[in-house]
């Protein structure tokens, strides 16, 4: 950036954009793929990239656009991306692999201060839903207010209208992937409003299903979505293949 240029404002707190966060986790890549470099390089495909070599975790191509302060991406989130790094590990670790209505038990996985955990892990994906839909804006109108969002990361308490589901998808041709997807919202086709809007993240077989939902009670029951108010740690795993 040059120096005339003023940074677009952080979405959590006000100040200066000048961070990006990983689209895939960094930690979830690493788990993956292990160290990549020039040599041993990771293959971007998305939707102005076919096979694009990337010889680091550090490349912005792995990023959103810039829509944080550094602050708000680490020190301020750093234990709610801690909490998804610890869970999306022991997913992947569970032997036998986790198949379509296993149910998870969040306690067997955070044996202490499981609701305080848990509740972090949804305040990960707050934050990863917020760069989403700040990404979204930048190309196209998207009516999602994101100031509640903001408000949940800076008390450390659950927004109330965001829901998780976590799944299997199988892999293309077996490849080994870790992806996210676009965000998709349904609209009130008189007002505009959004009524629903979601985005997957995969991390080579397990998926998380994330769900903004405003006013579907309907929807969140019979997807089993899961929200830190509904004091279970039960989680049943969906099928998203």
């Amino acid at each position: 950036m040059k120096a005339t240029q003023m940074a677009d404002p952080c979405w959590i707190c006000g100040g200066p954009a000048d961070s990006g966060e990983h689209k895939a986790k960094k930690s979830d890549l690493k788990g993956e793929f292990g160290t990549v470099t020039q040599v041993r390089p990771l293959f971007l495909n998305d939707a102005n990239n076919k096979n694009r070599v990337v010889g680091s975790l550090k490349s912005d191509r792995l990023k959103w656009p810039r829509s944080m302060c550094a602050h708000c991406n680490s020190t301020r989130t750093q234990r709610y991306d801690t909490a998804w790094e610890n869970l999306s590990q022991a997913l992947r670790d569970r032997r036998p692999r986790l198949k379509p209505a296993d149910v998870l038990r969040a306690n067997s996985m955070f044996r202490y201060d499981t609701a305080r955990w848990m509740l972090r892990v949804h305040l990960y994906f707050v934050k990863a839903f917020g760069c989403v839909v700040k990404t979204a804006t930048s190309l196209a109108p998207v009516y999602i207010d994101l100031t509640g969002f903001a408000n949940a990361i800076r008390a450390g308490r659950s927004h109330p209208d965001l829901y998780i589901r976590l799944g299997a998808i199988a892999s293309p041709s077996g490849l080994d992937v870790v992806s996210a997807s676009d965000l998709s919202i349904t609209s009130d086709r008189s007002t505009g409003k959004c009524e629903l809007a979601t985005w997957f993240y995969n991390v080579n077989g397990i998926c998380a299903l994330v769900a903004y939902v405003p006013d579907n009670d309907l929807f969140v029951r019979k997807e089993h979505l899961w929200h830190p108010r509904q004091g279970t740690s039960r989680l049943i795993f969906g099928d998203f293949s």
